[in-house]
């Protein structure tokens, strides 16, 4: 005999089902209710694997917001050479140009 759910079986023979109607209906409800905890487990197996991908997920955007900071630092350092460079460049060329116009 299939699962059942006695209440509702007994529930249905009070209301004047016949004793096999109430059985298979019973039975049936059974089924569904089996079929809804399967697609809760599976649901809860989903939710796991969501919930690790999000935290690998994170894992990985905290390493690589790590490796961008470290980067963009290394290119501010670059940055403040160049302008050092540039400036004295054009300290140079302002010299240069200045001797050229004004000595004659």
């Amino acid at each position: 005999m299939a699962l059942q759910l006695g209440a509702l079986r007994d529930a249905l023979l009070d209301a004047g089902a016949s004793e096999t109607k109430a059985a298979l209906a019973a039975e049936e409800l059974a089924g569904y209710e089996n079929r809804f905890d399967r697609v809760e487990r599976r649901l809860d197996q989903v939710e796991r694997k969501v919930d690790g991908l999000r935290g690998e997920m994170n894992e990985r955007f905290a390493s690589l917001r790590g490796e961008m900071n470290a980067r963009f630092a290394e290119q501010g350092g670059r940055l403040v050479r160049m302008e050092w460079m540039m400036g004295t460049l054009i300290v140079l060329v302002l010299g240069v140009l200045g001797r050229l116009l004004f000595i004659h």
